[in-house]
């Protein structure tokens, strides 16, 4: 890059100017000169759009004006409760200045109107997440009233007084426009700094190649773990019921009408049917060796999706006692699958497959456009896309039984992590990316349950290894595996 462009007029750097290290040394390994930290943090953007963001906590000296402080105080609808400061974005367009802290409803229905829209962006998963003690901060950039881009940053300080941060299936933005794209990652990189943010993960949206470049060029690497999910299946449920029947493997077609054929009734359940279904859920965690949710994060998530009908639990009943259920979550035009259980009986009945058919079924009533699986193996389904021959062994898990109903497999750009702390990002690599992956974490729970029996005081080690792998896993439960009918 010509040195004009480069950081600081420097040669060879291959940042835009200014350069993200802001100090000694960039990614590109070149040396910077110091330069004083600005309070105001000003970003050019093409039509003369600037942005630049103020922390209402801190006393400093607005951006367009040094002689001018903003007023003591956070607006009202600052959430005050957070130990950081929230962050607010300025946004500069023909010589007027917006500030503004999006109120949730606002930010929801921006995500819902975008392609790229997810429900772990919302302020209702935000809510979630602020019962298990996590902090959610919006950075917003708003044109003529209208948001044009955002995300939504978790945080929380974890044992060690480490604070960790993720960004799940974020920035969100119409269209992907790479001046904003630059523009939003030195905010993000300043606000996880100002929050004392020792490691970061961004999961990309669907379609984020544009923001994976701006991530490795500011030093971000690909995580060994999971923020979310990073591959899916689709399925159009505009289809006809014969479409939806043709497009399965034909093991799952049969499955699928002697569900249909055995007497099992599915119906819509409600909050009162939680206890039942967390039931389903325990007994598939403790049969196939992986963890779950709690029955109080269960109605947490009941609670808060609740509120806008976005949510339905579907149980599977054999004479009025539960089988088998799926938790889905709606969010746009898609029916996404959270959560699901199996008792482990009557598996001549075919009680899941019949339970996802219902799921279709339900979903192309209520006008939706596609159903997602959430949560799909990457690597068989970068296989599938190269057309290449799927082994006998991988066969037998619930990844290839859940593109037994066909759909289009897609797979999502990866998760992306930045490690300010040099021992803590050695203890990532070697400890959590190497041995305590979750392959490892469902095998260590597996092998517990078979060598103890869960009573009495050895009973809790499981639980122990449980605990000990969540803590260190840090964000979102993996997507829970589909009960086989092992």
């Amino acid at each position: 890059m010509d040195s004009r462009t480069g950081c600081a007029g420097i040669s060879g750097c291959v940042h835009a100017s200014p350069c993200p290290a802001k100090g000694s040394h960039c990614t590109s390994g070149l040396s910077h000169p110091r330069r004083p930290r600005a309070r105001g943090f000003p970003h050019r953007l093409p039509a003369g759009v600037r942005i630049a963001w103020i922390c209402p906590r801190i006393k400093h000296r607005h951006p367009s004006n040094p002689r001018v402080r903003p007023s003591s105080g956070p607006p009202a609808d600052t959430d005050r409760r957070n130990p950081a400061c929230s962050l607010l974005m300025s946004v500069v367009l023909n010589s007027t200045r917006v500030l503004t802290s999006v109120p949730p409803s606002e930010w929801d229905a921006f995500l819902k109107s975008m392609p790229d829209g997810h429900h772990l962006q919302t302020s209702l998963w935000a809510g979630v997440k602020e019962k298990e003690g996590w902090n959610a901060e919006r950075l917003v950039a708003v044109n003529e009233g209208r948001i044009v881009v955002g995300l939504q940053l978790f945080h929380q300080k974890v044992p060690g007084g480490v604070r960790v941060g993720y960004v799940p299936r974020g920035p969100v933005l119409p269209e992907h426009d790479d001046a904003l794209i630059q523009a939003l990652m030195d905010p993000l990189l300043q606000t996880s700094g100002n929050l004392h943010i020792g490691y970061l993960a961004v999961q990309p949206p669907k379609a984020g190649a544009e923001f994976e470049e701006a991530l490795r060029q500011r030093g971000f690497l690909t995580s060994p773990t999971d923020s979310a999910p990073t591959a899916t299946i689709l399925i159009d449920v505009q289809q006809p019921d014969d479409a939806l029947l043709g497009a399965m493997r034909k093991s799952v077609r049969r499955s699928v009408r002697r569900g249909l054929e055995s007497g099992l009734q599915v119906r819509v359940a409600g909050r009162t049917d939680l206890p039942a279904f967390h039931a389903l859920m325990q007994g598939t965690a403790e049969r196939q060796g992986f963890t779950t949710w709690t029955l109080e994060h269960l109605q947490t998530v009941w609670q808060q999706f609740a509120v806008s009908d976005d949510i339905v639990l579907l149980l599977a009943e054999k004479d009025g006692v539960p089988v088998a259920g799926e938790l889905e979550i709606t969010f746009g035009d898609t029916l996404i699958s959270k959560r699901s259980g199996w008792s482990g009986e009557f598996a001549k009945d075919h009680p899941n497959e019949l339970l996802i058919w219902r799921a279709l079924q339900w979903a192309r009533e209520r006008g939706l456009k596609y159903y997602d699986m959430e949560g799909f193996d990457r690597k068989l389904a970068l296989d599938i896309q190269a057309g290449k021959e799927i082994p006998e062994e991988d066969r037998g898990n619930h990844h290839w039984f859940k593109f037994g109903f066909g759909g289009q497999v897609v797979v999502l750009p990866q998760n992306y992590e930045l490690v300010r702390l040099p021992v803590l990002g050695w203890a990532h690599r070697s400890l959590w990316g190497r041995f305590l992956t979750l392959e490892t974490r469902r095998k260590l729970m597996k092998r517990g349950h078979e060598l103890i029996r869960p009573s009495g005081a050895l009973g809790l080690i499981p639980t122990r290894i449980n605990r000990l792998c969540g803590r260190i896993r840090l964000f979102e439960s993996p997507p829970q595996s589909q009960p086989s009918r092992r």
